[in-house]
């Protein structure tokens, strides 16, 4: 089999398999050594040192090999994302939003994305001014927690994505990329 190689230091690192040699390629001729590197090439790392054995580094990204540049670069964008978002809200705002949630409940509201409207009259309707004042602080607090929310959710999105594809869906790849 014919793979294509690079060298580091006192190492030869498989890349992948090609059809044609080159000064860049590298030929194993022994079928048990070839076995092992097909068995491994999709998911690891391939080092051959200088004394010609072979081992190899589980080296991977969210379950993506680090050799597939372009999909762990995605995966590494769509991630710093988040964390920039999640960075941005302190923990206080968390802290905030579960004793607040917690006082709504103590009162008997229960407030969902599904039914906020509906219990925000609910609470003006009351002229309660410390529920009304909770219920100010709750939806400010959960409007902040919402945003990290989405970018976890796109994060997860992006991550499915990219995992279902390959380095040479460069088309789709750059697609995902320049929506992040």
């Amino acid at each position: 089999m014919i793979y294509q190689i690079k060298n580091e230091n006192n190492y030869i690192i498989i890349d992948k398999i090609v059809e044609n040699e080159s000064e860049d390629t590298i030929v194993i001729k022994d079928i048990e050594i070839d076995n092992f590197i097909i068995a491994n090439i999709s998911d690891k790392t391939i080092i051959i040192d200088r004394n010609g054995q072979v081992t190899f580094r589980d080296e991977k990204y969210y379950n993506i090999p680090v050799k597939d540049i372009k999909r762990v670069s995605i995966i590494k964008k769509a991630k710093l994302k988040v964390e920039s978002l999640v960075q941005k809200v302190d923990m206080i705002t968390y802290i905030n939003y579960i004793d607040i949630n917690n006082e709504l409940s103590s009162h008997g509201i229960f407030i969902t994305d599904s039914n906020r409207e509906e219990k925000y009259l609910e609470i003006l309707e009351t002229g309660d001014e410390n529920l009304i004042d909770l219920l100010e602080l709750f939806l400010e607090a959960k409007d902040e927690l919402q945003v990290v929310k989405s970018a976890k959710k796109d994060f997860s999105t992006t991550l499915a994505s990219v995992q279902n594809l390959t380095e040479d869906d460069t088309e789709a790849l750059d697609k995902i990329a320049s929506g992040i």
